[in-house]
């Protein structure tokens, strides 16, 4: 009798090793805004069911010039795969086309969806909600803590700035200019290369090429070594990230002090 208990029980690990396994996030897109003929858009990542769940928002840096919202840090997803978040990263209109005011309005707009269609339509708790971003991510991420009537639960921001009228932001970097020059119109030329938003699957197959999909980010450097920021929008002034992973676990915390986690243990 006991041999065979002991040759049920090694048959059933597997399965409950499997069954205890998160599961796997799957993407779609959304479009949730449209200003002119640019269609801006949405990527929500999460398992393929009906559960209401927690959401973690990524904004991706880039110096508000370059950058998109396929670029999610890959610990940041399977965190939220392990803990059973719902992950949303969007796109943002870039400068030069448009100005800071848009940008920001475009980021209240994604909240705006975020926290009522979207929610409905993706299963989302638009009450337990984290923001976070890197650089221009990151400037936007504190952004929202003044502009979103409906605030998060936390805001993790990497080297994000917020004083955008300082020297540091007005004047040339000197850091860029220690690179060989460019002339200012061919610095301009670099950055309006392409249009500040693409659609997603023309996106896509400039990244599977190994592009950025947007704009090339020796472009970005040569603005920044000729451009005042207050121009261009930008203020990378560091690119010491810190423990990216780590303040992510912090916002799964402070989730977590709101509600019970999603995941059965």
């Amino acid at each position: 009798m006991i041999p065979r208990i002991l040759t049920l029980s090694l048959l059933l690990l597997p399965s409950l090793a499997h069954a205890a396994e998160p599961p796997a996030l799957e993407k779609k897109s959304y479009v949730f805004k449209t200003a002119g003929e640019v269609k801006i858009h949405a990527d929500v990542y999460r398992p393929n069911d009906k559960e209401i769940r927690p959401v973690v928002v990524w904004i991706h840096g880039g110096a508000l010039i370059v950058g998109n919202r396929l670029s999610v840090p890959k610990n940041l997803m399977e965190l939220c795969r392990t803990e059973g978040y719902a992950l949303i990263s969007i796109d943002y209109r870039l400068a030069p086309e448009v100005k800071l005011p848009e940008i920001i309005a475009d980021v209240e707009d994604a909240f705006r969806w975020i926290q009522g269609d979207g929610a409905k339509l993706c299963h989302l708790d638009p009450n337990r909600l984290v923001i976070t971003g890197g650089s221009a991510g990151g400037y936007l991420t504190l952004m929202c803590g003044t502009r979103l009537k409906n605030k998060p639960k936390a805001m993790v921001a990497y080297w994000g700035y917020g004083d955008v009228d300082g020297d540091w932001f007005v004047k040339p970097s000197e850091h860029y200019r220690k690179q060989p020059l460019v002339p200012k119109e061919e610095a301009y030329k670099a950055v309006r290369a392409t249009r500040p938003i693409v659609s997603p699957s023309s996106a896509d197959r400039r990244l599977d090429q190994g592009s950025d999909g947007l704009r090339s980010e020796s472009g970005a450097c040569q603005a920044r070594s000729v451009l005042p920021r207050s121009q261009r929008h930008l203020g990378v002034s560091s690119h010491d990230a810190g423990p990216r992973h780590r303040g992510h676990r912090c916002a799964i915390r402070t989730l977590r002090r709101h509600g019970e986690r999603v995941r059965s243990p």
